[in-house]
């Protein structure tokens, strides 16, 4: 096994698990979840304003975070 170069990109294998981690913290559904445990600090409150753009932020954030957490489990199925 070679030792790993400075400033290369992680593993594969790592980066498929954070873009799985990034899909689960960015889901809708844990809007609720996450402005309850933010709520009476000022980002709570910015986000409670924004409702509705905070929810098509996560949402396009969750989209595009699962797309490349499943792309790269695919490739290593198939690979």
């Amino acid at each position: 096994m070679e030792p790993e170069k400075v400033g290369a990109p992680p593993p594969a294998r790592v980066r498929r698990g954070l873009w799985w981690l990034t899909a689960a913290i960015t889901c809708p559904c844990h809007l609720p979840l996450v402005l309850i445990l933010l709520g009476g600090t000022a980002v709570g409150a910015a986000l409670t304003q924004n409702l509705p753009l905070v929810l098509l932020g996560l949402t396009v954030a969750f989209i595009f975070s699962l797309a490349l957490a499943l792309k790269g489990s695919r490739r290593v199925k198939g690979g």
